[in-house]
């Protein structure tokens, strides 16, 4: 019975070729146009899921109240993570990043000097190893950061600095005059990673490059704000327990004509991108509410495609009155006319799925381009909720757009 009813489908898509081009054009719109919006909403929304840690991992923010500010600070006074551990139990690692323009060269294969102007450079300390999910292609995953000057670096990076050969052990030049070791090769963080980088160094070769006044101030100064501080929690341990006691942390050990107006809070890592609009973030941050207002946009504009759809099946319906009277004197029920429109939608609604799978592959680099935002389609086939979700929304507009010409 039902291959009757799609078979008796197609050729009515055939037989009327006008009509049928106009409501497949119009259903591909609609659906490529809702299909790119939501392959960009669940982009956004996958944000450092990436990272083993995701539900422990924190960032420390920084609100000096004496200072009139738009948000707090994503960065912290240096000196404040290293007596987090000691009065937090409840943290397991604290790390520093510190981001930096900086000065770089190397030995090329053929000896011949190489330079570069390197921005996305960090220094860390190395507990930022146990808290970020690093892929190491070359290098000990618990200890190459362990040594002042230590640095490592991802692949494309190792390939731009020594070619084909291997890294490990080579020597890069910090700023005309420090010898720094490459002692990893990792993955670049994937482009929906709040944090992105291309070199990370040992938090004390900072230090170490700066003059001793520099230094001191670093150890004493509360005020400053200087380095993106990352705190991962034990396991059911939790961040408002620590952020109750942020205010008594800071009245015991930054100066007193400061500690009563500043504030710490742990922002989890959940929030860094669609929730955050801190001061000097890493990256810029997303808006859940751009969100909200482009998953409107998709399905307002799949109902337009819809009530296009059930407009020109409506005006057709006259034609179509003998076709139905005859189906009725030949013993169709009702339930079997109902079934019959609703297979011609639901076939016309996979044409035009398949044809905005391939207007989506057309548009993906535009669609890239305008966000910023480096989307793949073959997450279409390997994210099963996605997937699951083209499905519905074929199913949704098959059903939507063929119910109200079938009743009628």
């Amino acid at each position: 019975m039902w291959n009757n009813y799609f078979k008796t489908a197609w050729r009515n898509l055939l037989k009327s070729k006008g009509y049928s081009f106009i409501n497949i054009m119009g259903l591909t719109m609609g659906l490529t146009c809702c299909f790119l919006i939501l392959l960009f909403v669940k982009h956004e929304m996958s944000y450092d899921k990436f990272q083993k840690n995701y539900d422990r991992i924190y960032r420390a923010t920084y609100n000096p109240t004496f200072i009139d500010l738009p948000a707090p600070f994503a960065v912290l006074p240096p000196v404040a993570a290293t007596l987090f551990k000691q009065s937090f139990p409840e943290m397991e690692e604290v790390a520093r990043m510190y981001k930096r323009n900086v000065s770089l060269s190397a030995d090329g294969e053929n000896g011949n000097k190489k330079y570069f102007e390197e921005e996305k450079f960090y220094f860390a300390d190395p507990s930022i190893l146990k808290i970020f999910t690093f892929d190491f292609v070359e290098g000990n995953p618990t200890s190459s950061l362990n040594n002042p000057f230590d640095v490592i670096l991802t692949e494309d990076n190792a390939h731009k600095y020594f070619g084909d050969k291997s890294a490990m052990g080579k020597t890069i030049l910090f700023a005309g005059k420090y010898p720094m070791k490459v002692s990893g090769v990792v993955k670049s963080f994937p482009d929906n990673s709040h944090l992105k980088f291309n070199f990370i160094a040992n938090y004390e070769t900072m230090l170490a490059t700066e003059a001793a006044a520099a230094r001191k101030n670093f150890e004493k100064n509360w005020v400053i704000s200087h380095s993106y501080t990352y705190v991962l929690l034990k396991q059911n341990q939790s961040a408002a327990n620590v952020n109750s006691r942020f205010a008594k942390f800071l009245l015991s050990n930054a100066p007193a004509d400061y500690a009563k107006d500043i504030i710490y809070e742990l922002q989890p890592m959940k929030n860094f991108h669609l929730h955050s609009n801190l001061t000097e973030e890493p990256e810029p941050a997303g808006s859940i509410t751009l969100l909200y207002v482009l998953s409107s946009i998709a399905f307002i504009t799949l109902l337009i495609a819809c009530i296009n759809f059930i407009n020109l099946s409506t005006a057709r319906s006259l034609k179509r009155a003998k076709e139905v009277g005859m189906r009725k004197m030949l013993g169709a029920g009702k339930k079997q006319l109902v079934m019959q429109f609703i297979s011609e939608s639901m076939v016309t609604s996979t044409v035009a799925f398949l044809f905005s799978l391939s207007m989506m592959f057309l548009l993906m680099p535009l669609m890239c381009e305008l966000t910023a935002s480096d989307l793949q389609m073959h997450q279409l086939f390997t994210d099963p909720i996605l997937m699951l979700s083209f499905v519905a929304i074929l199913l949704f507009t098959g059903l939507i757009a063929g119910s109200y010409p079938a009743f009628l």
